[in-house]
């Protein structure tokens, strides 16, 4: 009964560590396996996206049908016009006050040509000394290249 439960128990382990280097379903091939474990990169059921209109840095107003044909990557980052896109989009959003920065989840979204939500990535970052948050330099080049290649595979 030793013998058994003993193989049993290494067994299990072997199982695990061979999981560990598993690649996520739905990931495009052109990704490679630890660049989607960098990005937390999931694929999400093909739905279509919440729409929203925004106000970019030079002042040109967006929207996502504005986009149509093309492959978008969303990412949050002009407080005062974002309120009703983080309620589209699920982004819980803490103030910490009037002046600081606002914590909210840290989630790009890649939508396809044809206005659906494809892939959610979330990006891990470091924090300087007085909190502000960063991705670290290897960490920012990977991304790149990792959200160039999603929205190249997205709009073919």
């Amino acid at each position: 009964m030793a013998g058994l439960l003993t193989y049993v128990v290494v067994r299990h382990r072997d199982q695990q560590g061979s999981l560990a280097g598993i690649r996520p379903s739905g990931i495009p091939a052109s990704i490679s396996t630890p660049l989607a474990d960098l990005m937390e990169l999931s694929p999400v059921p093909a739905r279509p996206a919440p729409g929203f209109t925004l106000t970019d840095q030079a002042g040109h107003v967006l929207s996502l049908t504005s986009f149509a044909g093309r492959a978008v990557v969303l990412e949050f980052g002009q407080v005062a016009s974002l309120k009703a896109v983080w309620r589209a989009y699920a982004i819980e959003v803490q103030p910490r006050g009037r002046n600081a920065d606002v914590i909210h989840t840290s989630e790009v979204f890649f939508i396809d040509p044809r206005g659906r939500e494809r892939y959610v990535a979330t990006p891990m970052a470091d924090y300087t000394p007085k909190g502000t948050a960063y991705l670290p330099a290897g960490s920012l080049a990977a991304w790149g290249q990792g959200i160039a290649e999603l929205a190249r595979v997205l709009g073919h």
